[in-house]
């Protein structure tokens, strides 16, 4: 179960910043995405996680928002 539970939270993780890196963003950038939200995720705080997302993807060019 844990190995299940582990490959689904990778594929999660690689799914976002392949799209983030589709999207224009760096695969810097979008690890420290993912990095943010798990801190965000323990302060009970992630709703403020999508700004940030919104504001790299404007940082890379791309005014669709988020989208991701």
């Amino acid at each position: 179960m844990t190995n299940k539970l582990d490959k689904n939270r990778l594929e999660a993780v690689e799914a976002f910043v392949n799209t983030c890196v589709l999207k224009g963003i760096s695969e810097e950038k979008s690890f420290e995405l993912v990095k943010t939200l798990c801190v965000l995720i323990q302060q009970k705080r992630h709703d403020e996680w999508l700004n940030l997302v919104d504001e790299a993807l404007k940082e890379a060019g791309n005014e669709e928002g988020v989208s991701l």
